[in-house]
């Protein structure tokens, strides 16, 4: 049973059609000094500077962040979360997953209870405290459905389907699965950013 609040932000689990889910790249794909600490697992959207800021709840979302990696004297490092305040003066490589591409599917921790009755529905996502020591998201789904006739940045497609039948409709703190549901770039038509 899922009852521990536990979240690790939304994370690429499976591509609905086969295959693995491969992160797309960006470089220089945030800011340099950009002042908001960004996670693996956190929200995205692409703004007009061509750059990826942290959504907020009830934006329209690019993508969810996985990752960068800054160059340092000819030497690739891994940087597990984006610092605040980080400055750069060699752009580096950011990795996101795009959620334009409904084929790829994130597991999520709800902040509540979550029934099967949701699937088809949507909700939005609500920001959590990151762990600097593994860089995850503290990004959870709202338990809240937006309901028919609304929309919310992200559609509930499952249940994740734990090891050992440990989560499950209704659970306190239910995992589920996901796509993104109010893109806000990519080949999906809609307004520019």
């Amino acid at each position: 049973m899922t009852a521990t609040s536990a979240p690790f932000g939304f994370k690429a689990t499976r591509n609905r059609f086969g295959g693995t889910p491969r992160p797309k790249a960006l470089r220089g794909g945030i800011a340099s000094g950009y002042a908001t600490a960004i996670y693996r697992g956190d929200p995205i959207k692409l703004v007009t500077s061509g750059t990826f800021q942290l959504a907020a709840t009830g934006d329209a979302v690019t993508g969810i962040f996985d990752g960068w990696l800054p160059e340092d004297a000819g030497v690739w490092l891994e940087g597990k979360y984006w610092k605040a305040s980080t400055t750069y003066t060699k752009a580096p490589l950011v990795f996101w997953y795009p959620i334009d591409d409904a084929s790829i599917e994130f597991q999520v921790q709800a902040n509540g209870a979550v029934a099967a009755t949701a699937v088809g529905d949507s909700a939005d996502y609500v920001a959590g405290t990151g762990n600097t020591n593994n860089g995850l998201s503290g990004a959870v789904l709202s338990s809240t459905l937006v309901g028919a006739a609304a929309s919310g940045q992200f559609k509930i497609v499952g249940l994740w389907d734990a090891p050992d039948s440990q989560n499950t409709w209704g659970d306190a703190k239910t995992i589920v699965r996901v796509i993104g549901n109010e893109p806000n770039t990519g080949l999906i038509p809609g307004v520019a950013i």
